[in-house]
């Protein structure tokens, strides 16, 4: 049983991932990482380099070696990030004061956008 030896860039210690053969793909690398750390996370994605020489491992398809030290930093993923929709202008409404002196009491009106 081979292993990958990893570590996210602040983390002090370095946890492992097994497999069969003398090497492995970065994107499996990438999956068994995400699945133990994060569980079923469509919205990150992993920037793996060799903790030895720095190497940046960019494709998926690339093959790390077994018994290698990766440092892993989290990224904003490809996956099913939605973005949030934005408010129109004619939608957005100031601020309303009620009463006077120290009893002025301002209220800011809510508005509710639909997301179909």
């Amino acid at each position: 049983m081979s292993s990958v030896h990893y570590k996210f860039k602040n983390a002090k210690q370095y946890k492992s991932v097994s497999f069969d053969g003398a090497y492995i793909s970065l994107g499996k690398l990438k999956a068994a990482i995400i699945e133990t750390s994060f569980g079923e996370a469509d919205t990150i994605d992993l920037r793996v380099t060799n903790a030895q020489t720095n190497e940046v491992y960019e494709d998926d398809h690339a093959l790390v070696p077994k018994n290698t030290s990766v440092t892993v930093l989290r990224m904003p993923g490809k996956g099913k990030v939605t973005k949030l929709p934005q408010a129109k202008k004619s939608m957005i409404q100031p601020p309303i004061y009620v009463g006077s002196g120290k009893s002025k009491v301002r209220y800011v009106p809510i508005v509710y956008i639909s997301c179909s």
